[in-house]
């Protein structure tokens, strides 16, 4: 239901708001729900779905763009990305597809990701006058909303591999369709963008790299996620889904002053990130060993 929602959504503004407009956006996404539906019914090989992923991720960087430069903490001057722009936003939008498989594992947590995600968007497009992405950030929270109501513990539906890729797909590929308008400082995009879902990303990496260091076979099905080491000390899906939710918020709150007060402001935004991460950490039992 997000999927259809949100295609007819993004159809409907692109008649008003032209130049908003990507068919690699639109084609891309459809072809996300595609694998993933086949994922669902016939478990399809990883390597298959990276390809397709990886197809999404190149036709929006062909049509659309990439991250052409980041803007730099302590007032120095934004860095310009160049070609490793190219595969910083491919692995942004491979990453978030997956990402978002990957946290949607306990009722609420992605559903609550979606609904701050498109908020924070609507907001970002509402500061700096951007009509077409405050419509389809509005129509993005209204069906994850909608969704979350029903998938709130104990959940009665659930986004399975096609909703959760489609929406990681979206939040992901949204800010290089900002990027186009010209309406926001390219510096500051690729922080508003990891800002958006940083929970998520930081989640993920985290439990990436300490896998890897472990020497996991990290392709493999686990339950070592932050937000599932906190299930299994005994939180409710819903305490858990809530301190995401919570902590996205301020997040994102936080990143609303970027574009308010500038670069200058990006210092005080890390220290945000860093310390919503470490909380995070110091939340779960599990996982206090490692950041002591």
């Amino acid at each position: 239901m997000i999927v259809v929602l949100t295609v007819v959504a993004y159809i409907v503004v692109c008649v008003f708001f032209p130049q908003f407009f990507a068919w690699s956006f639109l084609v891309g996404g459809i072809l996300i729900a595609a694998i993933s539906w086949l994922d669902d019914l016939y478990s399809v090989n990883v390597l298959i779905r990276f390809f397709f992923h990886s197809i999404a991720a190149l036709t929006v960087i062909v049509e659309v763009g990439y991250f052409e430069s980041v803007s730099l903490p302590f007032g120095f001057e934004s860095l310009d990305l160049g070609v490793w722009g190219l595969a910083i936003s491919f692995l942004w939008i491979v990453w978030i597809i997956n990402a978002f498989n990957f946290m949607d594992g306990i009722d609420g947590i992605a559903g609550g990701q979606a609904v701050v995600s498109a908020v924070g968007w609507l907001m970002v497009a509402l500061i700096v006058g951007d009509q077409p992405t405050a419509l389809f950030g509005l129509a993005i929270a209204g069906s994850c909303l909608g969704f979350l109501f029903h998938n709130w513990q104990p959940a009665k539906i659930f986004m399975g591999d096609v909703g959760s890729a489609y929406v990681g797909f979206v939040i992901s590929a949204l800010p290089l369709l900002v990027a186009r308008t010209g309406a926001i400082d390219h510096g500051i995009l690729p922080w508003l963008a990891l800002s958006m879902i940083w929970l998520f990303v930081f989640d993920t990496v985290f439990t990436f790299c300490r896998r890897l260091v472990g020497r996991e076979r990290v392709w493999r099905a686990h339950r070592g996620h932050i937000y599932q080491r906190l299930t299994i000390s005994g939180k409710s899906h819903s305490y858990v889904a809530l301190v995401y939710i919570i902590v996205m918020i301020c997040v994102a709150l936080s990143a609303l002053f970027i574009l308010l007060l500038g670069p200058n402001y990006l210092t005080v935004h890390i220290a945000i990130l860093t310390g919503s991460s470490g909380g995070l950490l110091l939340r779960c039992p599990h996982l206090r060993g490692i950041v002591h």
